[in-house]
């Protein structure tokens, strides 16, 4: 077996920023991207999208509860309030700015319909630091999947 030499040259480039080069571009073509289908999604419509108002049933061992949640980040807490039937939640938040040039005046209106088997009375409030109320209503009976069905507008 022969064992080649080959000799070694210095050339005058840099491999390491030709790399460095590309994948820059491959980053700022992809962020381009990105921002395209972002204006996309944002001229469509953005409720359907980052509507965070859900229902979800936990159950803690001792207590089963109904926890709803309603996306207020566009309001203040002190711009919230939360009222209960006996079959239903209310969730209500008004904003408004007024100065020289201009007015803005936001409302936000959910109902949702408790199902039988709740207790609206002893429900609790709070909302996160994001602006996510949260409204956990016990359950003071057995829920069924017809039950939990009948949570809606």
């Amino acid at each position: 077996m022969d064992n080649r030499r080959h000799q070694v040259s210095l050339g005058n480039f840099s491999l390491i920023d030709s790399q460095l080069s590309r994948m820059r571009q491959r980053f700022s073509d992809e962020m381009l991207r990105m921002d395209n289908e972002m204006d996309r999604l944002m001229s469509s419509g953005t409720e359907r999208f980052f509507n965070n108002d859900s229902v979800l049933i936990t159950n803690d061992g001792n207590q089963k509860a109904i926890k709803l949640t309603f996306d207020v980040s566009q309001y203040r807490p002190e711009e919230v309030s939360v009222e209960t039937t006996d079959e239903k939640i209310i969730v209500r938040a008004k904003h408004e700015e007024r100065s020289n040039n201009k007015n803005i005046f936001m409302e936000y209106h959910r109902e949702m319909s408790l199902p039988a088997g709740t207790d609206p009375a002893s429900i609790n409030i709070t909302i996160s630091n994001d602006g996510v109320l949260v409204a956990t209503v016990p359950c003071t009976g057995q829920l069924t999947s017809a039950t939990t069905a009948a949570i809606g507008n």
